[in-house]
């Protein structure tokens, strides 16, 4: 795909140098202007203009599928071994592959931080640092198409207070790097969360929203519905100082990353978090908006109305509702749409979901109820009888390249519902072009 290309092509760049990658490609385009050519032609003008091996990095990248995991282990006197294996996620059984992989290693010694590059072109290679190594980052400015790995120590130091060796890149590599560990299972869930931990104190909110953000991707795998109580207290913990910090309301001339961080935050801890604080703030804000639309900060309106439904009745679900059928605003329509299906009520969530196709909403209005139901069995369960119920009418209002994307409404962590998934699915007037991928991964979710 092209941008697996783009990332590859940005990792041999950051290897071999800006200048020698310009001359490369100059090169190459005066070589063939107006004429034919094909990859091997860049790739040899890049391994002339550098004198590296480019060619066979792009080859073992580009003409092969997946990418590598390189697994770090320090060994006396300063030397490092580095072992190369397909990257899976758990349970998943690849034919073995090997790449020409150029790593770059950040590390730290007794006389202070280097860089170096190995380019590992077997199973395993060993590297002499030359003096003792305090940490080793294996991604150095985070532009390596590959995941790593480094031992358990390590990996607490470089979350803990050598994280701040580290640029605001790196960092966010860092957490990319611990999710896809903890998808591979290389990484157990009570290690992945002490390190999200951690990193709540880092001080740069793109950082931050990466934090908040890999929380709403194991949420559901992690925290069944007897955990959230224990969860909510560890969300409040870890992420209530941050919000203290950035404030519930915006300011002016604030850094716009603040902004796309702040309704992050108030989502996940009037949600998970169950924030006593949070919640009445956002009921303050849900009233204030239902008044006067024009008296709110339109950054945190949305979420506000979904925290503020959470816990909300009758009376509140049909002030929602008349606020959609009262305005034409998209942004104004959008905000309700998407907290009507935000209420714990099941009977208010039933309803919710019935109007998606019986209220007078516009096409692309209608998945904005059904996405937004609170993340439970119970509503994931809910979510799937309403597919099976009202199939033909909602398959009937997708374009077709988009009804192989329906089994995504039967997601849970149930067994049982996969199976009767599965066997739904499977009637041949249920699958449609992208289903069985569709089933694929919602079984792999499952299952894993």
């Amino acid at each position: 795909p092209f941008q697996k290309g783009q990332r590859v092509l940005a990792m041999v760049e950051r290897w071999i140098g800006e200048e020698a990658f310009r001359s490369g490609v100059l090169d190459y385009v005066a070589r063939h202007a107006w004429g034919n050519a094909v990859g091997e032609d860049l790739w040899q003008a890049l391994d002339a203009a550098s004198g590296e091996q480019v060619s066979s990095v792009l080859a073992s990248f580009l003409e092969q599928p997946g990418l590598p995991l390189i697994r770090v282990e320090p060994e006396p006197g300063g030397r490092l071994r580095l072992r190369q294996q397909r990257f899976t996620t758990f349970g998943v059984e690849l034919e073995p592959q090997l790449w020409v992989v150029p790593v770059g290693l950040k590390y730290e010694t007794a006389e202070g931080i280097r860089e170096h590059t190995v380019v590992l072109d077997g199973p395993t290679a060993s590297v002499n640092l030359g003096d003792d190594v305090e940490w080793v980052l294996p991604d150095a400015d985070s532009w390596g198409y590959y995941r790593w790995s480094v031992p358990d120590e390590m990996m607490r130091r470089l979350a803990g207070d050598d994280r701040q060796a580290l640029t605001e890149r790196e960092r966010i590599g860092f957490l990319s790097n611990a999710y896809a560990l903890l998808t591979a299972g290389a990484l157990g869930g009570g290690d992945y969360l002490a390190l999200l931990a951690d990193y709540a104190e880092d001080p740069e909110p793109e950082v931050m929203t990466n934090v908040v953000d890999s929380l709403g991707r194991v949420r559901t795998a992690f925290v069944a519905d007897d955990l959230r109580q224990d969860y909510a207290a560890w969300v409040r913990t870890s992420l209530g100082p941050v919000l203290d910090r950035v404030g519930m309301t915006g300011q002016a001339g604030e850094d716009p990353a603040i902004a796309v961080l702040r309704p992050r935050l108030i989502r996940i801890l009037g949600l998970d978090g169950r924030d006593p604080e949070v919640r009445r703030f956002c009921d303050q804000t849900a009233r204030s908006f239902m008044r006067d639309p024009e008296s709110v900060d339109p950054g945190v309106v949305g979420v506000a109305l979904q925290v503020a439904a959470r816990d909300g009745d009758r009376s509140q679900f049909d002030a929602y509702r008349r606020g959609i059928e009262q305005n034409t605003d998209p942004q104004v329509r959008g905000a309700y749409l998407q907290a009507l299906g935000s209420f714990d009520d099941p009977e208010l969530q039933e309803e919710a979901l019935q109007y998606s196709i019986d209220g007078p909403l516009r096409l692309q209005e209608q998945q904005s109820i059904i996405r937004s139901l609170p993340d439970s069995d119970d509503s994931r369960s809910r979510e799937f009888a309403f597919l099976q119920d009202n199939y033909d009418t909602l398959a009937s209002r997708l374009p077709p390249d988009f009804r192989g994307y329906l089994p995504y409404m039967a997601m849970s962590c149930s067994e049982e519902q996969l199976a009767e998934a599965q066997e739904f699915f499977g009637e041949p007037d249920h699958e449609f072009p992208g289903t069985a991928a569709a089933l694929a991964k919602v079984t792999e979710s499952t299952e894993t």
